[in-house]
C-alpha cells in the first residue's frame, strides 16, 4: 500500500502545509510513505513557498534515528519531482498552448474563440488561472492528456503507482486537495482525477481516489480594479462553487471518497493576482482538510462514492470536540507533539546554542542539565550538524503556523492556548517565545496539566529506546511530553 497526495493551486498548497505538520507528528494511520505532488501554474505563489519550505525541512531530518516503535517521524515523505509541476511555460497564454494561430478560421478555431473571451485567451498564465476553471481544465487536459501523454512528470507518477500495485498487490490511495471556488483547484481536481482513472484503467480495483474540496472560506479585501482585468473575484466564489458541486453530484464522478469543507464566517485576506504576494495566513479549515486525508488513508475499497461532512458545535468557535470524529487519537498525538516543540524551543534549544563548558571548575559551579551529559555528550551529537539546524527552523515555523490557525479574524479557535506561546516573523526566520507560566495550561480543555518541570525530570531519567544521535535526544524529549 502507498499514500499519494496531490495539492492543486494555492489552497491545495496550504492543505499540504497542514498535512506536512501532522505527518511529522505521526498522525497518519500507518507507517506508509507519503508521496507528494504539487500542481500549480503559479510556481512563485507565496503559499506554496511556505509549504515547500516545511516539506524540504522535514526531508532533512526525517531519517534521524528515533526508534522504530515511535510515532514521531514514522511517516517518511518523498517529493515527486519537479516540485511544483507547472503545466504552463513562462509567458505562455491559452492561445499559445492551444495553438490558436494554426486553427484560425477553421470550425475548431471558431468554436474555441466562442468558448473563451479575448482576455481568457490572451492573458499570460504565469500567475495561475485567474479564478477561471475553464482555462485550467483546458490547460491540464492538454498537458497531462491520458493515457498516451508523453509528459515525463505524469508518466513518472503513473509508473510509480503501477509499480507499487504490481509489486505488492495492495491499494494505492490517492488524495487530491484544493479549492473549488477559484481557478486552479476547481479545474484541476476533477481533471486530474479523471486522468488518473484513464491512465490506470486496467487497475481500477487497486486504486482508491479521495478528494478534499474546499468551499469559500475567505473574501478579498475590496480594491480598485478594472472590469476587464482577469483575476479571481470574491463575488464569483459562490457561483463557481455551485457549478462545481453540481458536477460532483453526478453518479459518474471519479472519486471514491469526497470531503466537502467550507466556512460560513469568512474573514478578509489581502488581494493578490498571484506570485509571492499571495501569502495568506493558515486557517483551521486547512487542518480539517489534512485530517480528511488522514481519514481517507485509513479507508478501504467501497462500492459507491462516500460523501463525508464535518461541522462544529458552536457558531464561530472550534474546540477539540469538533475534531474528535476526524482521526483517532488526533488530540493526544497533536498535543504531545506541540508540547514537544514548545519544550524543545524553551529548554533544549538554548542549551544547544550555548553549550556548557567542558572544564571541571566551570561544571562544578555551573549547573549542567543531566540530559546534556547523558545524551548530547554520550552520543557525541554534533550540534552544528545540518539536521539540528534545520529542525530548529522547522520547530519555529510550526509555531507560526499554529499561531495563525489560532488567530484567524472572526473565529475563536481553542485548541492550543495563545497565552502559552508567541511567534513573530523576523528577517531570516521566526522568533518564538514560550511562556513557562502558561505552558501547563496550553491545552484549554484539559482538566489535568503537564508542567515543564515534569517534562525536564522525565527527560533526565534513563531510557532504553533504540535511537541514536540527535534522534535519541528528540525521542527522549517527545516521550517525556505525554500526559499520564
Amino acid at each position: 500500500m502507498a499514500y499519494y497526495f496531490i495539492s492543486i493551486g494555492g489552497s491545495g498548497a496550504k492543505i499540504l502545509e497542514a498535512l506536512t505538520h501532522i505527518t511529522v507528528a505521526g498522525i497518519l494511520p500507518s507507517n506508509e510513505k507519503l508521496n507528494v505532488i504539487a500542481i500549480d501554474p503559479d510556481s512563485g505563489n507565496g503559499n506554496f513557498t511556505r509549504t515547500s519550505t516545511a516539506l524540504k525541512n522535514f526531508l532533512e531530518f526525517q531519517n534521524v534515528s528515533v526508534g522504530d516503535d515511535s510515532t514521531l517521524f514514522k511517516n517518511k515523505v518523498e517529493i515527486i519531482p519537479d516540485f511544483p509541476w507547472n503545466p504552463v511555460k513562462s509567458n505562455e497564454r491559452l492561445d499559445d498552448l492551444m495553438e490558436a494561430s494554426l486553427n484560425k478560421g477553421t470550425p475548431l478555431g471558431k468554436l474555441y474563440r466562442s468558448l473563451y473571451t479575448k482576455a481568457e485567451r490572451e492573458t499570460f498564465l504565469n500567475e495561475g488561472f485567474r479564478g477561471h476553471p475553464s482555462i485550467g481544465a483546458a490547460v491540464l487536459a492538454r498537458k497531462y492528456a491520458s493515457p498516451d501523454s508523453n509528459d515525463a512528470q505524469w508518466q513518472t507518477f503513473i509508473n510509480k503507482i503501477k509499480n507499487v500495485i504490481d509489486n505488492s498487490g495492495n491499494l494505492a490511495k490517492i488524495f487530491i486537495a484544493g479549492s473549488i471556488f477559484g481557478g486552479t483547484g476547481a479545474a484541476g481536481i476533477p481533471t486530474i482525477a479523471r486522468l488518473i482513472r484513464q491512465s490506470l484503467a486496467k487497475s481500477q480495483n487497486q486504486i482508491l481516489i479521495g478528494g478534499a474540496m474546499i468551499l469559500p472560506y475567505f473574501n478579498f479585501i475590496p480594491q480598485d480594479t478594472k472590469d476587464d482585468e482577469l483575476f479571481a473575484r470574491s463575488e464569483n466564489f459562490l457561483t463557481n462553487s455551485k457549478a462545481a458541486l453540481k458536477y460532483y453530484s453526478q453518479d459518474d464522478n471519479d472519486f471514491d471518497f469526497m470531503y466537502l469543507l467550507g466556512e460560513s464566517s469568512m474573514g478578509n485576506v489581502k488581494f493578490s493576482v498571484g506570485g509571492g504576494e499571495q501569502k495568506n495566513d493558515a486557517h483551521i479549515i486547512e487542518l480539517y482538510a489534512a485530517l480528511a486525508a488522514a481519514d481517507f488513508y485509513a479507508q478501504n475499497k467501497v462500492n459507491s462514492t462516500t460523501f463525508k461532512y464535518v461541522c462544529r458545535n458552536e457558531q464561530n468557535t472550534f474546540n477539540w470536540g469538533d475534531l474528535q470524529n476526524m482521526t483517532p487519537d488526533f488530540k493526544k498525538r497533536f498535543v504531545q507533539f506541540t508540547r514537544f516543540i514548545f519544550a524543545y524551543i524553551q529548554h533544549v534549544l538554548p542549551v544547544l546554542k550555548n553549550p556548557p563548558s567542558t572544564g571541571f571548575w566551570s561544571r562544578l559551579f555551573k549547573k549542567v542539565p543531566p540530559w546534556y551529559v547523558d545524551i548530547v555528550e554520550r552520543e557525541q551529537i554534533d550540534i552544528h550538524k545540518n539536521e539540528v539546524q534545520i529542525f530548529e527552523r522547522y520547530a519555529k515555523d510550526f509555531c507560526l503556523w499554529l499561531q495563525q490557525i489560532e488567530s484567524w479574524d472572526g473565529l475563536n479557535v481553542n485548541l492550543i492556548s495563545r497565552n502559552a506561546f508567541n511567534a513573530v516573523p523576523v528577517s531570516g526566520g521566526v522568533d518564538v517565545t514560550i511562556s513557562e507560566n502558561n505552558f501547563n495550561t496550553c491545552v484549554p480543555s484539559d482538566d489535568d496539566s503537564l508542567t515543564l518541570d515534569v517534562i525536564f525530570t522525565r527527560l533526565s531519567e534513563s531510557s532504553n529506546v533504540e535511537a541514536k544521535g540527535f534522534g535519541k535526544l528528540l525521542r527522549r524529549l517527545y516521550d517525556s511530553c505525554y500526559k499520564a
